[in-house]
């Protein structure tokens, strides 16, 4: 254990993916502290850790740190949370009680390797430039900048250059909740700005009273999101969106319940609800308070998503009456109140039961709001004797309401306390259903036990901004709750007929236990001739509870029969069969994103850390039948039983244009990549071979790998047809023992520029390549094996290649090295 009160220090070597192998903990209080707890997030030896630091209430003087000082900002995956009292054990979430003070040093900047949090935490005195400034410095990284306050600065945040200045990409931003104000400008600097972003969530901020080019700039058209933000007395225009960063044609922004005086922007999808040149009513912006008067036109007309805090900057709920308000803080005016319909019992039927609620709620027109006060002890289980009625109209049913209940808190597994339990004993075919035209919001409940015929826990086959948040599907309840078994249901969530639905969410409160189904933890699918659309799960636990130490696995974990989906950052263990289906050809156009398949999150309790493999039975990933033109980007897939990936052709359907691209593949029982009726040397241009798994594109042929220990070259040769191809560089640490051809444990880089323009009619075409790749998000190059893939201009993605060992040039050096630190291993 090391000293400066770092409450554990505990390297797991199970190997568990980089980004989430193992947890250093740090308390502080001083700028000595942070400055130790930043050298070791930004050291080599961390770059298998998350390095959370918890900062005690106070102002840092931040001045001559790493974060103010040029190249010294490049960190690892890093967590800097602030509110904590004197041991780190109480936090509120509060940025004016947490400072930064950056002591007129010329800019703060952070260069993430990893994934970034900056959470509750006050930037103010930054000098000549104004900036805090978030540069991402490795492909594929997300920051997310929560419940912070940038005053008289701005916050710049752009896709940037690895530490030997190779461009990067594929950044995601979550700035949600944020206050800026009284940035004193410079003509061509906006008070917030996002350039080259893959996705970009922009949620429930306030952007106030800034001089400068604009309030928001964003030069990105890939999934922005402007949802529940108030910008008010900017310069320029509140809100500009332009396509990219080199030129001035207008992006698309799914822009909705903002209120703003000025945009610049082209709305998109569910766009609306915005207020233009309201004025927000702030209580003393003048003072800097912009908390918004009960009057205000902001309370209780913002749009609650999937991005929505659970916490307003002054550290309150977030949502305080029928919806969230604009801005990033919260009113206490409850207009909920007149339709609340409270549970006062565990009764099967009659007055102040679940049951009757529903029919209450049912023959109100208006959006009703169910919440529990049951009396007795958690948990409080209610025992169905027969089905509920389907729900019909606009309802919020919070579980969290009932006394002794408490969302989850942690940032990976589960320890929300559940004292609501809705039981089928095994002999119900439906828990929860709503089939209405409104918004069904469900939290806080558990439930057990429906699987009678084709049994199904929650069964969603209507409405609009669905959301299903905080509950738990089998398994074993909170040991604060009971130590009650969850019997198992079919089914634990069905989406159906014509909806629209988010399971899960960013934040561990909205995190879902989807365990122990007999069938399926989620299945998505047409219902006769609807089908749900832009459903998104997001970060739950699938197959596990608690620390994720006990297998509760789903026979399939998520299974998508429809388009549009998005599955991003859940964590998917222990199922029967395969993590995620796709089984139809109506399964298109889904991303698949972040996802961690086949192995739990290290988890730390106390001095303890707990992780390692949570194979599932079969495949990670599973398209067989014909899905077509899906992206699954930057998973980690490991430990599976079977291959980490499949992609399958069969009667019923030809899998096309499925891209892979940035993911994670190892350790699994067959190999990485596996694609029914493939053959690498094919004849790519002959017709049957069109109808293989995309396209059966043969993978390069690599022909040496070789570098330093921080920057490679790979050259490999590829036949196939005439076109434009990207090739994706990968490395592992050994062979994949038993397989001609390898995995690819760490994704390093995608570069482009390949073509084929030789092919003879009917006939392969070949060509040579050769690209540089960069060693993060490892350390070392020396002593790993190489493959690559190839995709085409439409996304088909071949197998992963043959591997080969990596020479490590013992006199290899290159313009952004020193000798030494590229220097390879002595022989």
């Amino acid at each position: 254990m090391r000293s400066l009160n770092m409450l554990l220090f505990v390297v797991l070597l199970l190997g568990a993916p980089w980004r989430n192998a193992s947890a250093i903990e740090y308390c502080v209080g001083t700028v000595a502290e942070l400055t130790t707890a930043l050298d070791d997030a930004a050291g080599a030896s961390s770059q298998l850790f998350t390095t959370t630091v918890k900062l005690k209430q106070g102002t840092y003087h931040i001045g001559g740190t790493r974060l103010t000082e040029p190249n010294q900002a490049f960190f690892h995956a890093l967590e800097l949370l602030g509110g904590y009292n004197a041991d780190c054990s109480v936090r509120v979430i509060k940025p004016d009680n947490t400072v930064f003070d950056a002591d007129a040093a010329d800019i703060v900047r952070i260069e993430p390797l990893n994934d970034l949090l900056i959470e509750g935490i006050r930037f103010q005195n930054v000098g000549n430039s104004k900036q805090v400034q978030v540069n991402s410095a490795a492909d594929g990284v997300t920051a997310s900048l929560r419940n912070n306050a940038f005053v008289g600065v701005s916050s710049w945040n752009v896709t940037g250059f690895d530490p030997d200045f190779n461009s990067v990409s594929d950044m995601s931003i979550n700035f949600l909740n944020n206050r800026v104000h009284g940035f004193p400008g410079f003509a061509s600097v906006s008070a917030v700005y996002m350039g080259g972003m893959t996705s970009i969530r922009f949620t429930g901020n306030t952007i106030a009273d800034n001089q400068g080019a604009n309030g928001v700039y964003v030069c990105s058209s890939s999934s922005v999101w402007l949802l529940d933000n108030i910008a008010w007395n900017n310069n320029g225009q509140d809100f500009r969106v332009y396509e990219d960063c080199g030129d001035t044609d207008l992006g698309e922004a799914r822009f909705r319940a903002n209120l703003y005086q000025s945009a610049e922007l082209t709305q998109i999808g569910d766009s609306g609800g915005n207020l233009v040149g309201s004025d927000p009513l702030f209580v003393n912006a003048g003072a800097g308070n912009y908390r918004i008067q009960t009057t205000s036109p902001a309370v209780n007309t913002g749009v609650v998503s999937s991005s929505s805090t659970s916490v307003d900057l002054d550290g309150d709920a977030r949502v305080v009456g029928s919806t969230v308000d604009m801005g990033a803080y919260e009113s206490s005016v409850d207009d909920t109140i007149p339709s609340t319909l409270v549970v006062t019992n565990a009764n099967d039927s009659g007055a102040g039961s679940l049951r009757q609620a529903i029919i209450d709620a049912n023959t109100n027109a208006d959006f009703s709001f169910i919440d529990f006060n049951i009396p007795g002890a958690c948990p409080r289980v209610i025992a169905l004797a027969s089905n509920l009625p389907t729900i019909n109209n606009g309802v919020r049913i919070n579980g969290w309401t009932q006394p002794g209940s408490a969302p989850n808190t942690m940032s990976k597994g589960y320890n929300g306390v559940h004292c609501i339990v809705l039981a089928g004993g095994a002999v119900l075919s439906t828990g929860l259903k709503f089939s209405g035209d409104g918004q069904f919001w469900l939290q806080g409940l558990a439930f057990s036990g429906f699987s009678a015929g084709t049994g199904v826990a929650l069964n969603i086959s209507g409405g609009d901004g669905n959301l299903v948040w905080g509950n738990q599907f089998g398994a074993v309840l909170s040991s604060n709750a009971g130590s009650l078994v969850l019997q198992p249901s079919d089914t634990n969530i069905l989406l159906t007929g014509f909806s629209s639905s988010t399971v899960g969410g960013d934040l561990p409160a909205q995190r879902n236990v989807i365990a122990d189904a007999t069938d399926k933890g989620v299945l998505v699918t047409p219902f006769s001739f609807f089908s749900p659309y832009d459903n998104e799960i997001v970060n739950n636990l699938f197959g596990s509870t608690g620390l994720e130490l006990d297998a509760y696995g789903n026979f399939n974990g998520i299974t998508l029969q429809t388009s549009g989906n998005e599955v991003r950052d859940n964590t998917i263990i222990y199922s029967g069969l395969d993590g995620i289906l796709m089984d139809v050809a109506g399964a298109n156009n889904n991303v698949v994103q972040g996802n961690r398949i086949g192995i739990r999150d290290t988890i730390c309790a106390g001095v303890l850390c707990f992780g390692g493999p949570g194979a599932n039975g079969r495949m990670g990933i599973y398209l067989s039948f014909g899905p077509h033109d899906n992206v699954i980007y930057d998973n980690t897939i490991k430990n599976n039983t079977s291959a980490g990936i499949s992609i399958g052709s069969s009667t019923g359907g030809t899998s096309l244009r499925n891209w892979l691209v940035g993911n994670d593949i190892y350790a699994n029982g067959a190999q990485g990549t596996f694609f029914n009726s493939y053959n690498g040397a094919d004849n790519d241009a002959d017709a049957s071979n069109q109808d293989m798994a995309n396209r059966g594109l043969n993978y390069p042929v690599i022909t040496r790998a070789y570098g330093g220990t921080r920057k490679g070259w790979v050259e490999g040769t590829l036949a196939t047809t005439n076109g434009n191809y990207s090739i994706d560089v990968f490395s592992s640490a050994a062979p994949d023992a038993g397989f001609p051809r390898g995995e690819g444990e760490f994704f390093h880089r995608s570069f482009y520029g390949v073509s084929i323009s030789n092919a003879p009619s009917g006939q392969n075409g070949n060509t040579s390549f050769k690209a540089s790749f960069p060693v993060a998000p490892i350390t070392s190059l020396a002593g790993r094996v190489v493959t690559v893939t190839a995709a085409d201009a439409d996304g088909n993605t071949s197998e992963l290649s043959a591997p080969v060992a990596y020479l490590c040039d013992v006199i290899f050096s290159h313009t952004f090295d020193d000798t030494v630190g590229d220097r390879c291993p002595q022989e």
